[in-house]
């Protein structure tokens, strides 16, 4: 572990790559962010060098100590020439809200939420009684967010996703858009699989976005999971389930 605060940890798992993959994990797996990351055992499978942010606390990353975990990394983050960053909900909102900071080459956001200030944008009222917090005002995605090669995914059918989407899309409008139909919140599942997995990372790095939109969302991944759990997917994504093939 390389930084072990009150809201996160962050962990490096060594690899192969030469790409560095930082990751930004979702909400609801507080409890193994000490001991894993999501995706982790992608990264430890296929030996791509990355490095795992998870959360302690379900604050979207909005706490100063993911600025204090960065500076730390830097020696790692100044070793490679390309930089990809991937978040899944929660933590999609951080990974473009940090790609500028991260120097990222890539960014790939999975159902990611413009905002949970009510003042920005329609926010579902659970979040609201769970997530949101007054620091956490103005933390919408604005213009100067924009970054290079940010892929966003999402399900259109989950209508809150396809309207923070759009608010995404309308304030980052270099960023390209890949709809995964049937995928549910949780797209990351549809795309579930070791070698999956790197084949994505693998075209972002080498700045094929039509080639990630592809591997996104292929008919054959186009399956409802609209039923799965956050947890469950979590669970699913960090350990050897996830790495099947």
């Amino acid at each position: 572990m390389l930084f072990d605060g009150s809201d996160l940890a962050v962990h490096h798992t060594p690899g192969e790559t030469p790409y560095l993959l930082v990751v930004f994990g979702p909400a609801g797996v507080t409890n193994t962010a000490t001991h894993d990351y999501f995706g982790r055992a992608v990264s430890e499978k296929k030996r791509i060098e990355t490095i795992g942010f998870a959360a302690k606390i379900d604050n979207w990353y909005m706490t100063p100590e993911v600025d204090e975990a960065i500076a730390i990394i830097q020696p790692i983050l100044d070793r490679f020439e390309k930089i990809i960053v991937l978040g899944m909900s929660m933590g999609a909102h951080t990974a473009i809200k940090k790609a500028r900071r991260l120097r990222a080459h890539a960014v790939l956001a999975m159902s990611p939420k413009f905002s949970l200030d009510p003042e920005e944008c329609n926010v579902p009222q659970r979040y609201l009684d769970e997530n949101f917090r007054p620091h956490m005002r103005g933390m919408g995605i604005k213009p100067e967010d924009e970054c290079r090669n940010i892929i966003v995914a999402w399900d259109p059918a989950e209508s809150t996703d396809e309207e923070h989407a759009q608010l995404i899309l309308t304030a980052l409008p270099s960023a390209t858009p890949v709809r995964m139909f049937y995928a549910g919140h949780l797209v990351c599942v549809s795309i579930a699989g070791s070698d999956t997995m790197k084949s994505v990372i693998d075209t972002l790095a080498e700045d094929t976005p039509a080639a990630t939109a592809t591997l996104l969302s292929p008919e054959q991944y186009r399956l409802p999971v609209t039923s799965v759990c956050p947890q469950a997917s979590a669970a699913l994504l960090s350990h050897d389930r996830f790495a099947t093939d």
